[in-house]
């Protein structure tokens, strides 16, 4: 008798949730901030088949990036669909989910604020510095995709490259008070804290002082490069010319 009511609990239990998917796996492509939500928080089964069958959450929003694909990847990011894509995604996200847009239990996922910072994360796994490696935001993000951001140590290896330290500048400046709040719409039971939100302006004021500018060996390196080339340049024209 105790087994038939526990399967006819379970029964139950199955029934229940046939229509729903745990939210986490919506925000499988959001790799850093996974931990920020609660994990019964559940979507429709129609807006979860939505996005795991798109052709644009498949290309353009996975994150399935590690050091032995990374090239592959960033070339798919950057090609002109998924711009496209990403472009679109600040203002309308209907067209490429209908379902999920409209539906209550996922459009506050689906709307082009909280999205872009999705697609914020997914751009950062491809800054490449002056001589086209990695910087060390990307290589991190890479690397330790469920670890929050070293954001001291990270910052200190960045500011050696100038392109490195823009793009960082460029990432960072994408956390918005707004973005915040859209996201704490998302999980009612997070609240973002002075520090949480006053963060990225702190970073930023860093990357942009002039120790960190001071750093920039790679892109001095490059100038002084191609500084020589150019007086050689001169003194190869200059001797011709005296003879």
């Amino acid at each position: 008798m105790k087994i038939i009511s526990l399967l006819f609990i379970l029964l139950l239990f199955i029934s229940s949730n046939a229509n729903s998917i745990i939210y986490s796996s919506i925000f499988k492509r959001d790799d850093t901030n996974n931990n920020t939500y609660p994990s019964d928080f559940n979507v429709s089964q129609e807006c979860y088949e939505e996005d795991i069958n798109s052709e644009y959450s498949n290309e353009c929003m996975s994150t399935m990036v590690n050091i032995s694909n990374y090239k592959e990847k960033c070339l798919i990011f950057k090609s002109e669909k998924c711009q496209t894509f990403y472009n679109d995604s600040n203002s309308d996200l209907s067209k490429y989910y209908p379902i999920c847009t409209q539906d209550e239990q996922s459009k506050k996922i689906y709307n082009p604020i909280v999205f872009q910072t999705l697609i914020n994360n997914v751009k950062s796994k491809c800054y490449t510095d002056e001589n086209e490696e990695l910087c060390p935001l990307s290589l991190f993000r890479i690397t330790q995709p469920n670890i929050p951001i070293d954001y001291s140590t990270v910052i200190d290896d960045t500011c050696k490259s100038k392109k490195c330290t823009e793009s960082f500048i460029e990432y960072m400046s994408k956390k918005t008070l707004e973005s915040y709040s859209a996201y704490e719409e998302v999980n009612t039971n997070h609240k973002y804290s002075y520090n949480d939100i006053n963060m990225p302006k702190q970073i930023i004021s860093k990357l942009k002082s002039n120790e960190c500018r001071s750093m920039h060996a790679t892109s001095n390196a490059i100038t002084f490069k191609n500084n020589d080339i150019i007086l050689f340049s001169l003194l190869l024209l200059f001797l011709i010319l005296l003879n």
